[in-house]
């Protein structure tokens, strides 16, 4: 199909038909499925910045709800300061993840992620990175964000599904140095554009 999206966000809802509420009625069903064309990302570069929002941790941890306002108020946080995205805290205040992507950090040759159980969502391509750099020999600590680590932090990376692996080099307003694991974010990055098998 010539109109057919190189990518794209598929939404499917299902909820059961007909009366009852908690007695229902009948065990039919509807469902509707919705696709929205989504526009590849212009730079592989992000500026970021800490936002006051806070992200409460789920009853279930590994389970994605439809609750999105945390994130756009981040987003819009994010806007509002002029960076391309910002990092939500959790209730001990610590950073755990962006508008839109994981955390990972590296600090004196170890990487660091926040653990889903304090209130980040499980992301595919974030489990991908993990696997990714163990298989090479590095270690990733589950362990939160504070300001300070950010600040003297040797790489910051963002991972979701549709961009990959992004590399910030701005962190509020403040210039990063050279992130000397960039050769290893682009072959992620190349594993996930190619289907890895660890994906």
């Amino acid at each position: 199909m010539a109109d057919r999206p190189n990518s794209a966000r598929v939404r499917t809802v299902v909820w059961r038909s007909g009366d009852g509420d908690y007695f229902p009625l009948t065990s039919q069903f509807e469902w509707r499925v919705s696709v929205q064309p989504i526009d590849a990302p212009t730079s592989n570069f992000l500026s970021l910045g800490p936002s006051p929002i806070v992200q409460c941790p789920p009853v279930v941890p590994w389970f994605k709800s439809l609750s999105a306002m945390p994130y756009i108020l981040a987003a819009r946080f994010a806007a509002s300061n002029g960076w391309d995205d910002a990092l939500l805290i959790n209730s001990k205040g610590q950073f755990i993840e962006s508008s839109r992507s994981n955390l990972f950090y590296w600090l004196d040759n170890c990487c660091y992620t926040p653990s889903v159980m304090e209130g980040c969502l499980p992301g595919i391509a974030a489990q991908f990175l993990i696997q990714f750099l163990s298989v090479r020999g590095y270690s990733v600590q589950w362990a939160n964000a504070t300001y300070e680590n950010l600040r003297q932090a040797s790489g910051i990376w963002l991972t979701n599904s549709l961009r990959g692996v992004v590399k910030v080099y701005q962190w509020d307003h403040h210039l990063l140095s050279d992130d000397p694991y960039s050769d290893l974010a682009a072959e992620a990055n190349a594993e996930i554009q190619g289907g890895s098998e660890l994906l």
